[in-house]
């Protein structure tokens, strides 16, 4: 009896992500993608001013790395919390290609494919930015229970004209669903939260630039209902629904390590029938 043609299954065994890179490739998006991420966190007193000039900091440096278009978002400092969206053009994530390497036919035992690794270069600039914020959750000067609401890594355009910043102050108006909504899940509110700042980010990038600084002062009157209030972003910051930035670094910006039950993975096992 001749042995099974395992050809298709072979010319099947690429991985996901390298049909995802393949597509990214007719796509013409083999350089840069343009990615967005959205933070939340608390400040432990009035740290607007250190928080403020050490987001410039970390802007400035993905800024360097970003040229000619830079960074744009959005930073909102509220008495005891904020929220910041960032968008950049950022390398494509190369985290892990694995093939299925030529040999025997896939009916014979076969050890797991080697796994490359991208070097750390290749790794996103969204998820360097999401790394610095670690330490300083971890000290707790300036920023605590920072967490990511929102990542996309390939986005379709920028919605903010800038890097702008505003401090909102006290801000309890104004909501998304209107009046009379008694409960609203928290992955409800967090989608609101991340919505309202994106409206904020359209309306921002259709004014004129001289109108925009008088637009940051005003955003509690003009833009009420799509400012997140700080009871929203209290509750956001505690919220199990949302991760925190370690673990959100931990994992989807490390390197994965794939550890296998046994080093032969192919015959796939069958379960034993009674």
């Amino acid at each position: 009896m001749a042995a099974p043609d395992d050809a298709p299954v072979a010319a099947m065994a690429e991985s996901v992500l390298s049909s995802i890179l393949a597509r990214n490739e007719r796509l013409g998006k083999t350089s840069r993608l343009l990615g967005r991420m959205c933070f939340v966190g608390q400040l432990p007193g009035q740290q607007q001013r250190q928080l403020l000039a050490w987001h410039k900091s970390a802007v400035a440096k993905l800024t360097t790395d970003a040229a000619p278009e830079g960074v744009t978002g959005l930073l909102l400092l509220y008495p005891a919390h904020f929220m910041h969206v960032i968008e950049v053009r950022t390398a494509p994530r190369r985290a892990v290609s694995a093939r299925a390497p030529a040999g025997p036919p896939l009916s014979r035992p076969r050890r797991a494919p080697p796994v490359r690794r991208a070097p750390q270069a290749e790794l996103s600039q969204l998820s360097d930015f999401a790394q610095q914020l670690v330490p300083l959750a971890a000290a707790g000067e300036m920023a605590l229970e920072v967490r990511v609401l929102a990542s996309t890594d390939d986005i379709p355009a920028r919605l903010f004209p800038a890097w702008l910043s505003s401090t909102v102050g006290q801000h309890s108006g104004g909501s998304l669903r209107g009046e009379g909504v008694v409960h609203v899940p928290m992955p409800a509110r967090i989608a609101d939260a991340y919505t309202g700042v994106l409206k904020l980010g359209r309306a921002l990038g259709s004014a004129k630039k001289a109108d925009r600084d008088a637009m940051l002062n005003d955003l509690r009157i003009r833009h009420a209902a799509a400012l997140p209030t700080q009871e929203v972003l209290a509750e956001v910051s505690q919220a199990d629904d949302a991760l925190a930035v370690d673990e959100f670094v931990d994992i989807f910006c490390r390197p994965i390590d794939i550890k296998l039950d046994r080093e032969v993975v192919w015959p796939i096992e069958t379960e034993i029938v009674y």
